[in-house]
Formats: C-alpha cells, structure tokens, sequence
C-alpha cells in the first residue's frame, strides 16, 4: 500500500510518501522514469528503508533486513541484473550472517550485487574504515580493498569458535569469506591480536592463500 503523493504520468512521476510492503517499509522522494521499462529506469532522491528485507530483494541469503536513511544521486534499473546507482546513506542498522551490524555510513556505487566504495562503521564490535569492491555476483563472494581496523572482534561476529580481537591496516585481494574456501591475498601492517587475554603484535604481514 502506498499513502503519499504522487505528480506525473504513469511511467515518469514524482512520489513522496510511504510504501508497506511484505519486505518492509520504504518512504520515497524520488523521481522516477520507466518510459524505456522497468529494467532502464532511471531514477533519483532521496529513499528510507525501515526493517527493510534487503536480503530477498537481492538475492543474497546471508543478507538480512536494513534499516538506512540515504540518496540516490543517479540509479538506473530495478532488479539486480540492471541495476547501476550511486548511492549515499547512513545505516542505522543491517544484518549480515546473523549479526545485526549498526551505525554506518556508505558512500559508492551499487552494480546489481556489487558494491565500489567506502564504509564506515562504529559498531560495539567493529569499529572501521573499508574502501574498496565487496562483490556478491558469483556463488563465493570476492572482497578487494583497504581498511583501517580499530577494533573487530570476530568472535562477537560470528567469524571465529572463541574471542578474538583484531587492528590494524589491511590491504585485501581475497575469494571466500571461510578459511576453507579462501582464495588470493591479503597483507597488513601495524598488527595487533589479542586472545585469551595475550596481545600479539605484528609489525606487517603478508599472506598468500589457495585451496
């Protein structure tokens, strides 16, 4: 259902309102042009997703409902096949494998289930700056980038069996997100690990994986 206004033609309108639908509520300011169809539309301003379930819209199953406030500066396309948008917003919260990740920024643009960007994040158990391409498009996800790690605790995660806390700087080139599954390389520098109450600290790291 839709409670709103809306000012145009069928296939080139403004909408300012609010959506409730079975994935969760959506409210617009956007203008919108379908004149070419659904998967060339063009679109831009401003969307509010609450308890959205982004997951299913995208079809990545470890992704779950998002609650964010942000804009489209320029989108084309309406499902993940076409979809190009450059976007902007702050999360309030998402959940991701389990865990409901909260207070992040975003910035980049979405290519179907690609994203090109910057993240950053303040979470009680993860506090970061990601620049880079989290890629979602094949069956193993490929992560390519930099981030400035003050604190992530895998364990709180869902990422590790037991505590563990990581900082650091990381340049990243990786397949897979489990250990069985990775692919590529991954580096870093000024290095700390802390678990079961001892701290390691690395000056740098480099390492090479391939299964």
């Amino acid at each position: 259902s839709f409670t709103g206004k809306y000012d145009g033609y069928p296939n080139d309108f403004v909408a300012f309102g609010t959506f409730n639908t079975a994935l969760g509520k959506v409210t617009l300011d956007l203008n919108l042009n379908t004149v070419n169809g659904i998967a060339k539309g063009k679109y831009s301003g401003k969307v509010s997703l609450e308890n959205f379930d982004l997951g299913t819209l995208a079809g990545i199953k470890d992704l779950g409902r998002v609650t964010l406030s942000g804009k489209v500066i320029e989108g084309t396309g309406l499902n993940t096949a076409s979809l190009v948008a450059d976007v902007t917003g702050q999360l309030s919260s998402l959940t991701y494998k389990g865990y409901t990740y909260h207070n992040a920024r975003v910035d980049g643009q979405l290519t179907g289930k690609l994203f090109n960007g910057t993240l950053d994040i303040n979470d009680p158990n993860v506090d970061m700056h990601f620049e880079g391409i989290a890629d979602f498009r094949a069956s193993v996800p490929k992560l390519d980038f930099i981030a400035k790690i003050d604190s992530l605790k895998l364990f709180e995660l869902g990422f590790a069996k037991e505590p563990i806390t990581v900082s650091g700087y990381f340049d990243s080139d990786l397949t897979g997100i489990k250990i069985n599954q990775l692919t590529g390389s991954l580096k870093g520098e000024k290095i700390k690990i802390v678990s079961k109450g001892d701290v390691y600290a690395l000056d740098s790291l480099s390492l090479l994986a391939d299964v």
